[in-house]
């Protein structure tokens, strides 16, 4: 129900939260992605996303939000980067 309700972001973010403690990693990206698109200076949101495409094995859209949150003054997913550019075998 909340991620039919746009206009609550905040609740569609705390429900990527909840979704990525719970292991459904794709759910949290998508919800991620959602409230990105709307909200796209959500540093924790961005944060959020880097991981969930780590679990999902996807290392470029990793590396890329990973980029995004950075530029946004969010540095914490750095170990998260580092795990993604050894895994595509950067440095």
């Amino acid at each position: 129900a909340l991620a039919n309700d746009p206009p609550n972001l905040d609740a569609m973010s705390g429900l990527a939260k909840v979704k990525f403690e719970q292991s459904e990693y794709r759910e949290s990206r998508s919800l991620a992605q959602r409230v990105l698109r709307r909200r796209p200076r959500a540093g924790d949101v961005q944060l959020l996303l880097v991981n969930a495409c780590y679990k999902l094995a996807l290392y470029k859209e990793a590396i890329d939000a990973y980029e995004k949150a950075r530029g946004l003054g969010h540095n914490e997913a750095q170990t998260w980067l580092e795990a993604a550019q050894r895994k595509l075998g950067g440095n």
